[in-house]
């Protein structure tokens, strides 16, 4: 079932920052990643846990690229990289339905904040799952799943009630409240991770998205403290 559209509940205008990351997204996706066939660019700009672990550059001739300096930078330059069309509409279209009212909530630059943080919190968890099982930590990570995950996390908690309509089979579409349906989205996750004990490792980043639903629900309540939040009538 894939959500489509929510309750826009909330009216203070129009949500910048979250129109603007989408088209960051798109337009790196298209200018530098030349959809996705820019191996070199992604190389150099996505996330190696290797690197991040030893906090050096990993050169490889002919495969591995020279990284930003420092090497942490790629935890925020492979949030605006993405593999692939359905990749990156997939995660777009997740920020375009739950972003815009976790950005009302909080404000604009504290959103912004937020969603860089919950994806560089994101990716530190995945890297240490896969320093945990063992897996190959010169595995490219990239995408702004981790992100993403924050704000849905950061919803679930501000909107319990808010209605998500999801699309079914046969063009059915099901409202469902918030509360539920994240339910349903972090028990996928789970199941994810729980694979992992299995050896099952398919490449989707379930430590990145739990980790992003976690890092989500901590700083909302942080930051909920300091922000008025009112819900349109």
């Amino acid at each position: 079932m894939i959500p489509i559209k929510d309750d826009n509940r909330l009216n203070k205008g129009t949500p910048i920052v979250t129109i603007l990351l989408i088209i960051i997204n798109l337009f790196v996706f298209v200018a530098f990643q030349s959809m996705g066939e820019n191996a070199d660019f992604n190389l150099k700009y996505a996330l190696i846990p290797a690197e991040i672990l030893s906090g050096k550059d990993v050169i490889i001739p002919d495969f591995f690229g020279e990284s930003p300096h420092p090497v942490y930078l790629t935890l925020i330059t492979s949030l605006f990289l993405h593999g692939g069309w359905f990749h990156l509409l997939g995660n777009m279209l997740f920020l375009y339905i739950f972003g815009d009212n976790l950005e009302t909530a909080l404000g604009s630059i504290k959103f912004f904040i937020f969603y860089l943080v919950c994806g560089i919190l994101a990716s530190l968890i995945d890297i240490y799952l896969t320093f945990l099982f063992d897996y190959n930590t010169y595995t490219l990570s990239l995408g702004a799943s981790g992100a993403i995950s924050g704000i849905i996390g950061g919803y679930i908690l501000l909107f319990p009630k808010n209605k998500i309509y999801l699309l079914f089979i046969f063009r059915t579409i099901i409202p469902t409240p918030a509360i539920a349906w994240g339910a349903m989205w972090i028990t996928t996750q789970l199941i994810g991770i729980a694979s992992l004990f299995l050896g099952n490792n398919n490449g989707i980043g379930y430590g990145a998205h739990l980790g992003g639903v976690i890092a989500g629900v901590i700083l909302v309540k942080i930051l909920k403290k300091r922000t008025k939040i009112t819900l349109a009538t």
